[in-house]
């Protein structure tokens, strides 16, 4: 049951994973969003104290239970360039770990419109299927990503976290920051951080890579990142209409 509990991804034999949206896939997914919905219960019925306790507790956890996968990776040989944390999700457990204990707002909008829809994405189109379920991995992969969208939700459910547009400009900063190195790095380490160089299988990034094209699949990632933040900020524009509203009504 356990023989390839400590087995990395290029040993482990074909035919041992999971498929996507498979049961295997659905109950991890179901699980994870039932321990998401006890948390942002759990973040909405407690005190400021209690909040910035539990924030701070998630995003030390989210580290740590990180560093346990690079601790587990050496001490199995396996550790590599492709394991370094410069892929948005890597990325994503200091922010949120730097986050809880500053709070540091240029944050906020960054955890929501990057690092939220990216570790959620990697949940649904997981590039880790090849490991069998009781593969350290495969349960590492699931859990961190599932934190990496329960730390900022909790925070935007229980009010404590509000994304404007008018802050948006600092998703691009980061980005801006972001791509050139992550470009120079998987052109020294034959990575592929950020899916830059290609699209992960079975992802939506593969029909648009189909779509664009090499040469135009930077400027459809743009696209992409512009329609899911779009949407994903939409919620915030439909309150601020119906407070709009009210404040109107209750005028006349």
């Amino acid at each position: 049951m356990f023989q390839y509990f400590f087995t990395y991804t290029t040993d482990i034999p074909k035919g041992l994973g999971f498929s996507l949206f498979g049961k295997e896939h659905l109950l991890w997914l179901s699980g994870i969003l039932l321990i998401g919905v006890v948390f942002c219960i759990w973040y909405i019925k407690s005190t400021t104290e209690q909040r910035r306790k539990l924030e701070r507790t998630l995003g030390t956890l989210i580290l740590i239970f990180d560093l346990y996968k690079d601790v587990v990776l050496f001490a199995t040989g396996k550790f590599n360039t492709w394991e370094l944390p410069f892929d948005l999700c890597g990325l994503a457990v200091f922010l949120c770990f730097a986050y809880a204990w500053t709070k540091w707002k240029p944050l906020q909008e960054i955890l929501y419109f990057l690092c939220m829809p990216g570790a959620l994405s990697a949940l649904l189109f997981p590039n880790w299927t090849n490991y069998p379920q009781l593969n350290y991995m495969n349960i590492h992969s699931f859990v961190i990503h599932g934190l990496l969208v329960i730390f900022p939700l909790m925070q935007i459910i229980g009010g404590t976290v509000r994304p404007t547009i008018k802050k948006y400009y600092r998703v691009w900063v980061f980005l801006a920051l972001l791509v050139p190195l992550e470009l120079y790095l998987n052109a020294k380490l034959g990575t592929n951080f950020l899916f830059l160089r290609l699209p992960s299988k079975g992802s939506p990034l593969v029909p648009l890579y189909e779509i664009t094209g090499k040469h135009f699949y930077y400027l459809g990632l743009a696209v992409l990142v512009i329609c899911v933040n779009g949407f994903m900020y939409l919620p915030f524009l439909i309150l601020d209409f119906r407070k709009r509203r009210r404040h109107i009504d209750n005028k006349q």
